[in-house]
């Protein structure tokens, strides 16, 4: 469970276990893009949020959530408060967080120790 968290995350990639044709699909709708990619804005529920999930968990036609974080008041992402949010329902992105690297390493981090 703690690899697909990692993987959701920081992957950029299809899950390599998942069978060749399921990857093919996959990175076939990574290549297409139109969803939410990591560090857009959003807007949810009257605030906003970071997506901080990597691109092959936004891009998984089979998953519909992605990971996000809220903006801060000085527009700063707080890992502790990352939640799923409905990748179907959100409206285009208002903006890019643009050093998202340090929360998605503190994520990985947490989850597994690794510096």
């Amino acid at each position: 469970m703690v690899d697909f968290l990692v993987w959701g995350v920081t992957g950029d990639e299809p899950r390599p276990e998942f069978p060749d044709a399921y990857r093919a699909r996959h990175r076939a709708a990574i290549a297409a893009g139109g969803y939410p990619r990591p560090g857009d804005v959003v807007p949810h529920g009257g605030e906003l949020f970071a997506v901080i999930s990597g691109v092959a968990f936004n891009a998984d036609d089979d998953l519909d959530v992605v990971w996000a974080a809220p903006l801060g008041e000085d527009d700063s992402v707080s890992i502790s408060r990352v939640t799923s949010l409905p990748k179907h329902q959100l409206p285009a992105p208002v903006g890019q967080v643009r050093n998202l690297d340090g929360v998605r390493h503190t994520a990985r981090w947490i989850l597994t120790g690794e510096q």
